[in-house]
């Protein structure tokens, strides 16, 4: 996510980071975005949105690590497995307290499900690491050397 446009019809208005639990277990990037506003709308849709980068196996929150790690992986033949998850939740307009609240939100949805998906990252991961078997050959079965 940059500062102005983050895509077609977006643009990004706050950023920062934050960790859950506080100690930092898991870090995301921090964003507000706001939408164009539709002819005849009463305001322009907002959302707060957190992002991190999953990289052969770790999280991690800044482009240039992110960039940097998998770069590394690739030179390590460890290939380039990798994804972006992007969480997101309204913004209430107008009401004091809306980013904490939406903060609040997607703690709420981190506590329960970035385990389950993580673990389903990671059996992707693990199911292209794995080693191709080779197709079987029906004229050799039933044979024996």
């Amino acid at each position: 996510m940059t500062e102005g446009e983050a895509g077609s019809g977006w643009a990004q208005v706050t950023a920062g980071t934050t960790a859950l639990p506080p100690d930092g277990v898991h870090e995301f990037r921090t964003a507000e975005l706001r939408g164009s506003a539709l002819p005849g709308a009463p305001a322009a849709e907002r959302l707060r949105v957190w992002q991190v980068y999953w990289i052969g196996g770790r999280f991690i929150t800044g482009d240039i690590e992110a960039t940097v790690q998998l770069a590394l992986d690739r030179l390590r033949g460890r290939g380039d497995d990798a994804a972006v998850l992007l969480l997101y939740t309204p913004l209430e307009p107008d009401r004091a307290g809306a980013a904490a609240a939406a903060d609040a939100t997607l703690g709420r949805f981190v506590a329960v499900q970035f385990n389950p998906l993580a673990a389903a990252l990671e059996a992707v991961r693990r199911q292209r690491a794995a080693p191709a078997r080779p197709p079987s050959d029906p004229l050799s079965a039933g044979t024996s050397s």
